[in-house]
């Protein structure tokens, strides 16, 4: 593979499944392979996954065998995907939702931003004395 490529672990533990209707999905074109079990959809595309947002030009939702649930997301074409602060940039970023890792391949850009370490929360004000 002549692409870099970028992995990120959102997590460590499995996530819940993702159901079909939690999408959130405006395209300009929807297709449905039942046989497949693959949602294709296109143009201008934008998506929302729980706390994952994504624009690109195209993208492939991949069912369980039993349609109740998304296993993986391939969004190709232009993809920006955002969770958080943080930013993936690439011709193809996979979404594996059971594990909520991300690959991002060709051309791609990351940009994290992570709180500090040295960063606490602000300081609870007292109320102020009366005189």
């Amino acid at each position: 593979m002549t692409g870099v490529l970028l992995t990120l672990l959102a997590a460590a533990a499995a996530a819940s499944p993702v159901r079909l209707d939690e999408l959130a999905i405006r395209a300009a074109n929807t297709e449905f392979d039942g046989a497949g079990h693959v949602y294709k959809v296109s143009g201008d595309v934008k998506m929302e996954v729980r706390d994952l947002k994504v624009n690109c030009k195209e993208a492939h939702i991949f069912l369980a065998p039993s349609d109740d649930r998304v296993e993986r997301i391939l969004f190709t074409g232009s993809v920006v995907a955002t969770r958080g602060r943080s930013q993936f940039f690439g011709d193809k970023v996979t979404y594996h939702v059971a594990t909520k890792k991300l690959v991002a391949e060709g051309n791609t850009r990351t940009k994290l931003l992570l709180p500090s370490s040295g960063s606490a929360a602000p300081a609870k004000q007292e109320p102020a004395r009366k005189r």
